[in-house]
Formats: C-alpha cells, structure tokens, sequence
C-alpha cells in the first residue's frame, strides 16, 4: 500500500501490469509489492520485452492492463469457508507469504473458492498444499483498481464490466 504523508518519489505502490490478448487471455503479468513508482516503471519495459520474447508474442497485439492492489488487510486464521465469504470475485486478491515468497492470486484466477486457488498457485511456486497453515505464513487480502488499455487511452473496468472471456464474469 501507500503510505499517504510520503512525497511522490517515496510513495509506494502495489500493482500487476499484464498483456492482454483480445480473447482475454492475460499470456504476461509482472507484480511489485511496496515499490517506488519511478523504480517500477524502469523494471516494466524490460521484463515485459522479454517476457513476449520467450513465449513468441507480440507486444503490438496485447494490449496493457494496470491493476493496483490497495488496502492490504492480515487474515488472521485462514480457512477457505471465511476467505470465501470475505473475498468479492473480479475485485479482491489475496498474498500468500512464506519462506521468502509472496504468492498473488489476482482476481481474475477465481471464481468461488479464493484459499483453494491461492494454495494451488502457492503448490505450483514449490510452496506446501497448506503453506497457508503454517505459523511463520501470512495471508491478506488486497482491494483491487484495475484500468485497461482501449482505443489509445486507459479505461477503468467497472467491477461490473470484467471484460474479456466469459469464465471472469
């Protein structure tokens, strides 16, 4: 999150930008957790050119999706019933961290059972099925602003307006 007395230059953001196909596949995404804007905008043109590189893309044919996580709350004892019923689909996400990982499960990678998808990302990362059991993990959930890009110019997607293919909405 951001912290709201800092400057402009030590403000911190939280965010995934990711390469949307016009079928709505989402083939790159790269996520910061608490960097400086400026930093992160150094980082994104190179990782994204290589990224489209090692999977044959195109970056002419993708279009841009900035997706800002804000207002990032500990979930003190997470169980998938209270997890589901806390996360709203297409708007929250949640972080797992652990043994020096920080597994994000967007909001897009659910439908109804948030942990459940979480601990499956977690699983495909090397982390354990219940990393999130574990005393010395930490899970929270994150609000979520997204903007696509359309027609030359960034749009926010209404938490109504998901886009893309039909298993989002």
């Amino acid at each position: 999150g951001a912290c709201d007395d800092a400057t402009d230059d030590e403000r911190l953001f939280s965010l995934t930008i990711a390469l949307r196909t016009s079928s709505g596949d989402r083939p790159v995404t790269v996520s910061f957790y608490e960097r400086r804007l400026r930093d992160i905008l150094r980082e994104v043109p190179e990782l994204i050119a290589a990224m489209c590189a090692a999977k044959g893309l195109k970056m002419s044919d993708l279009a841009i999706e900035t997706t800002f996580h804000r207002r990032y709350a500990l979930i003190g004892s997470p169980d998938e019933k209270s997890v589901a019923a806390l996360a709203r689909p297409h708007r929250d996400g949640l972080l797992l961290a652990s043994r020096g990982a920080k597994i994000r499960l967007l909001p897009w990678e659910y439908r109804a059972n948030p942990l459940r998808a979480l601990a499956a990302k977690g699983v495909s990362y090397g982390l354990e099925k219940e990393e999130y059991r574990k005393e010395i993990a930490t899970v929270k959930m994150f609000m979520t602003i997204r903007y696509r890009e359309e027609g030359g110019s960034m749009s926010l997607v209404s938490k109504d307006n998901t886009g893309g293919s039909p298993d989002e909405r």
